[in-house]
């Protein structure tokens, strides 16, 4: 399945789709999704807060390779996506 037809896929089930992830070499992630996104929050693999944001496009540029968490708030819905950085 390609990247295309995933995404399509996952728009169609109203779930988030997160990109590129795992993360290797590149300073920005991308969220799609059909929803309006309230808000965006990272967490390291501790639980603590590492950004919170309210677009489409996160930074990385601070951040250490390892395993966060991204939670996506919608008006209506929270969703969970684990995030990998290389």
């Amino acid at each position: 399945m390609t990247l295309d037809e995933f995404m399509k896929v996952s728009l169609m089930e109203n779930e988030p789709v997160v990109f590129p992830n795992p993360v290797l070499g590149q300073n920005k992630i991308n969220i799609d999704f059909v929803d309006e996104i309230v808000a965006t929050m990272l967490y390291d693999f501790n639980g603590r807060l590492v950004g919170q944001w309210n677009s489409e496009s996160i930074l990385l540029n601070e951040l250490r390779p390892g395993i966060y968490f991204l939670s996506i708030k919608t008006s209506t819905q929270v969703f969970k996506e684990k995030l990998v950085i290389l």
